[in-house]
């Protein structure tokens, strides 16, 4: 293929001491490509999106492609195991790393899309502006989760990076959660790592994080 990468990660490579987390991680991500990294517990997925990322420096191999470096203001971002301040409002989850005004317009509508919007209306007497004040502690594991997810389907960002995405959600919110993906693929650069493959929708490139052999 002669069209250039938008994201490339080539024998990347990440140690920790003695401990290796990463060894050989090769993808690509092209203009219009959605891809999901599979693997093993301990495969080294979260470590290959953290270098993409920039959050850490790979012991050996490169990462590179015309969207590098990310620009933080462009890329909707949700980690393994996003902060939570059990005693801070939904509200304040929403907003914690800068909700732009156009994308507070289209919280509310995010909100329902992941099924949080009857509930907090629920919880603010009718009033969903009230229920946004309802503590995070308030809510389960997995309805923790899709604040997080509504999040990031209201960022106004053309590149979407999702780590375990489905983590504490119920069967029929992970069934809810690959429609999700379908649609942000339909217009955005998404870059999915999974553990459950059956949140992968079809249309996803499928690239498999394994420990290979140091070169």
């Amino acid at each position: 293929m002669s069209e250039q990468p938008l994201l490339e990660a080539r024998k990347i490579v990440k140690s920790f001491g003695r401990v290796q987390a990463l060894t050989g991680a090769n993808f690509t991500v092209f203009p219009g490509e959605v891809v999901a990294l599979v693997g093993d517990n301990g495969a080294g997925k979260s470590t290959a999106i953290h270098a993409l990322l920039g959050l850490l420096a790979p012991s050996a191999g490169r990462v590179s492609g015309l969207a590098l470096p990310l620009d933080p203001s462009r890329v909707a971002y949700l980690p393994q195991r996003p902060h939570v301040d059990l005693g801070g409002s939904v509200r304040h989850h929403l907003e914690l790393f800068g909700t732009t005004a156009r994308e507070v317009e289209h919280l509310g509508a995010s909100l329902e899309r992941v099924g949080l919007g009857t509930l907090l209306r629920a919880r603010g007497g009718g009033d969903l502006a009230r229920g946004l004040e309802t503590p995070m502690g308030a809510l389960s594991g997995g309805e923790r989760q899709r604040v997080g997810l509504a999040r990031v389907f209201a960022a106004d960002a053309p590149f979407v990076i999702l780590d375990e995405p489905e983590a504490g959600l119920d069967a029929d919110a992970r069934t809810l959660l690959r429609t999700l993906l379908e649609e942000l693929a339909a217009d955005r650069v998404v870059l999915l790592v999974a553990h459950d493959p059956e949140v992968i929708p079809a249309s996803f490139q499928r690239v498999v994080c394994a420990a290979e052999p140091m070169a």
